[in-house]
């Protein structure tokens, strides 16, 4: 019943006052009726939708069309609403939640090993879409958002990171991140799009490195900065001896001419002295 006046019988009706079902803008509203016909002819897709009974509005089931922004007078005790985003949703499996849902509140940083046996932290975040005209289909297979999110997402997320990151080394990990990203967002794309899912992004946030290989990695980085620094020192001492050398040279150039000047002198003399003879 919508706002307005009516004649009941008390004795027949009771009264019960319950909040519209308000659908913000971004937002649609699938809807599960337990109430209206129940004819075979009402099903819809049935191909497509595997996982549940998709009926049109009206049917008793899961309506194949959700309901856009605005507000509805919904009976809470003939039928439920899952409200679901169609605007882009962020997850986070970090230490801090997004503000603007609850689906992420248990999703926690990755942990995973290395060849080696080197335990990883990884801050992660997915950013997924939800089409409206999917909507109903994605509620049919997963009931409810949040376990979209923890029956699908999780278990996608963390055992790609840990089988990937048990087929190589640590610092290969570290030095191929972007390709491990790309990687991963075409594994979660693939897993999702069975559930109408669209995947728009993932991101490696941060990496937490284990104590022991952040030692190895920085006595390696300090000692590869100590050869270039002595291999530069090297190039300097040589360049600083063929300075030297050149400015002796150029320090002695006129008594080099006047030696040069005084052997030829001595050579015209001789031959002189030669030619008289003869």
């Amino acid at each position: 019943l919508l706002y307005g006046a009516y004649t009941l019988n008390p004795f027949l009706v009771k009264v019960e006052n319950v909040p519209m079902l308000v659908v913000e803008q971004g937002e649609v509203a699938v809807i599960k009726s337990y109430v209206g016909l129940a004819e075979e002819g009402g099903k819809v897709d049935v191909g497509k939708f595997m996982y549940g009974t998709i009926v049109h509005p009206g049917h008793s089931g899961s309506w194949n069309v959700a309901l856009k922004t605005g507000k509805y007078a919904i009976n809470p005790h003939c039928y439920q609403s899952e409200i679901v985003p169609v605007s882009i949703i962020t997850l986070n499996w970090a230490t801090a939640a997004t503000q603007a849902h609850e689906w992420d509140t248990k999703l926690q940083p990755i942990e995973a090993k290395s060849r080696e046996g080197f335990v990883f932290k990884i801050d992660l975040q997915v950013q997924i879409h939800v089409a409206a005209a999917e909507a109903p289909a994605v509620i049919s297979m997963v009931a409810t958002m949040h376990n979209l999110t923890t029956d699908v997402l999780q278990p996608a997320v963390g055992n790609h990171f840990r089988d990937r990151l048990q087929s190589m080394p640590a610092v290969k990990f570290i030095e191929t991140r972007q390709q491990v990203q790309e990687d991963a967002f075409r594994h979660v794309s693939a897993k999702l799009e069975q559930y109408h899912v669209e995947t728009k992004g993932v991101y490696i946030q941060d990496v937490v490195l284990p104590t022991q290989l952040v030692e190895v990695l920085t006595n390696r980085e300090i000692a590869n900065q100590q050869i270039e620094t002595f291999r530069k020192q090297k190039e300097a001492q040589t360049q600083r001896i063929e300075t030297e050398q050149q400015t002796g040279v150029a320090d002695r150039q006129k008594e080099l001419a006047t030696a040069r000047v005084g052997v030829e002198i001595k050579q015209k003399n001789a031959e002189a002295r030669k030619a008289e003879a003869d």
